[in-house]
This record gives structure tokens, C-alpha cells and sequence, in this order.
């Protein structure tokens, strides 16, 4: 069998430069994933940039994740704003969803997901900006924890584990719709879930030996200094900081989805009108 590692560039085989950049995009993208998810949309493109193959890019990108999302769960924990015993069944069902997720990866075709993704994107964003979200935390939950765990957890670990861009916005915005959280609330658990939902991909991507381990500890330290202070963002901050984030991160997504893929209708309709609008002004 071929030893994936030894397809993807190490920190010896960066420059100073290309390290330091590396060490800046998790440090941001700690921060971002932190305050509202999407810092995955900063850490790939990066990583592919650096030269690593899109398989090996992937595992790195979780595995540099774990710091952040790590220091993030640790940080709130310590400050008493979440309730572990509550929130481990849905923890338990995300980690297991991502790794049936990470093991299906090569064998099913993302094409009607992504679509499908960038719709949600966009009514994320129309919903959060335009939206009552998040300001509810004292109405009666509309789904059972027991059953949120069970339904949410698994489908979102499985989308992370298979797909992942969105996951930790959508977390809120399940936490919020569903369980009544406010959007502070819903920030801080979401890295929970987010966290057990990385760390079941992580496994089986490092069950294949695809993870560019120095470059993980480069971007790892600069997540570590991000995710801190995303943290303190979000537990001085709260919603103020969260709900403008949480719409550009989910525009940016989406802009990302659709430009992305050749195949895209929307991608398609921009490239047409951009044509006809150099041709009409003669360009």
C-alpha cells in the first residue's frame, strides 16, 4: 500500500514564508471557527495553495482543527458555561456519524450536497440577519434532547465527517431552532458537538496515514491563539459579535461552494452576465 504521507510536503519542505502564512490562516481561522464556524473555508484553500494533494489537505485541516476547537471547548468549560453530562449524547452520536461520514468519503458523490449546501447557506444567513433567532432561550424546546442528539447529532457528524463546510453554523442555528438556545448558547455548545464530530473524522483519516503532522503543529498553534480569543469574544461579546459573523461566514461559504464548481448553475449565470457585460462595454 502506498504511504499517503510521503505524497504531501512536510514544514521542511516549506519556506519561512509559506509557514508563517500557514501559522496566520489558523491563527484567523481560529478565531472565526471559534465566534461562529467557517474557518475551514481560510484552512483548505491554504493548505492546497501550500501544495499539499486535496486527500492529504483534508485529514491536515481536521487535525489542525482539533487545537482550536480543543482550546475553544476547554475554555468554556472552565468558565462554567456548558453542561457536559447534558450535551455528551449528542457529542457521542456526532463523533460516530463523522466517522461513517470520513469512511464513505470515496464512495458517494457530493454534487447534490453541495447544492443542496449552498441553499441552506443562504437561508442561514436571510435567517440569521432577518430573523428572531436566538432570542428565545426561555421558550419550550421543539425536539427532545435525547432525540436532537440522536437525529442532529448523527446527521450533522455525518455531514461533517463527509462534507463539512457549514458545520459548526449550522449547529448553531439547530441549537437555536430547535432547543430554543440563545445565540450566545448555541456558539459555545456548538464546539462541543463540533469538536466530537472533527475528532471522529480525524480518527479515520489518521487510521490512513494522510496527515501532514508538521504543518498540523504550525497551523495548530496559531488555532491555539485564535480559538482563545474567539473565546473571549464570544463570552464578552455575545450575539453582537456572533450574528454578523455568523451571516458573512455563511455568504462567504456559499460564494465559495458556487465558484468552486464548474458545474454550478449560479457559477455559470455569473460567468455568462460578466461575459455579456464585457462584450456590451466593449471590453
Amino acid at each position: 500500500m502506498t504511504d499517503l504521507t510521503m505524497l504531501s510536503p512536510t514544514a521542511h519542505d516549506l519556506s519561512g514564508l509559506s509557514l508563517a502564512v500557514l501559522f496566520l490562516v489558523g491563527l484567523l481561522a481560529g478565531v472565526i471557527d471559534t465566534i461562529a464556524g467557517g474557518g475551514g473555508l481560510l484552512t483548505l484553500p491554504a493548505l492546497l495553495n501550500a501544495g499539499l494533494p486535496p486527500h492529504v489537505a483534508l485529514s491536515t485541516a481536521k487535525a489542525q482543527s482539533l487545537f482550536g476547537l480543543t482550546m475553544a471547548a476547554t475554555t468554556f468549560w472552565r468558565k462554567g458555561e456548558v453542561n457536559l453530562p447534558q450535551i455528551a449524547p449528542a457529542m457521542a452520536w456526532s463523533g460516530i456519524g463523522s466517522m461513517l461520514g470520513a469512511m464513505l468519503i470515496a464512495h458517494l458523490d457530493v454534487t447534490f450536497l453541495r447544492n443542496l449546501v449552498v441553499v441552506m447557506l443562504v437561508a442561514i444567513a436571510l435567517y440569521t440577519a432577518f430573523g428572531k433567532i436566538g432570542q428565545a432561550e426561555n421558550h419550550q424546546p421543539h425536539m427532545q434532547k435525547f432525540w436532537f442528539g440522536v437525529v442532529v447529532g448523527s446527521g450533522l457528524g455525518f455531514y461533517d465527517g463527509f462534507f463539512g463546510p457549514g458545520t459548526g453554523s449550522f449547529w448553531i442555528i439547530a441549537f437555536c431552532s430547535l432547543q430554543a438556545y440563545s445565540l450566545r448558547r448555541a456558539a459555545i455548545e456548538a464546539k462541543f458537538v463540533n469538536w466530537a464530530s472533527n475528532f471522529g473524522s480525524f480518527l479515520v483519516f489518521f487510521a490512513s496515514g494522510s496527515i501532514a503532522w508538521s504543518v498540523v503543529v504550525v497551523m495548530g498553534i496559531g488555532q491555539l491563539i485564535g480559538a482563545r480569543l474567539g473565546a473571549m469574544f464570544v463570552l464578552r461579546q455575545g450575539a453582537k459579535i456572533i450574528r454578523p459573523i455568523l451571516v458573512v461566514m455563511s455568504l462567504a461559504l456559499t460564494t465559495r461552494l458556487v465558484m468552486t464548481d464548474p458545474e454550478s448553475p449560479v457559477r455559470q449565470a455569473v460567468i455568462f452576465a460578466v461575459n455579456w457585460g464585457r462584450h456590451f462595454l466593449g471590453i
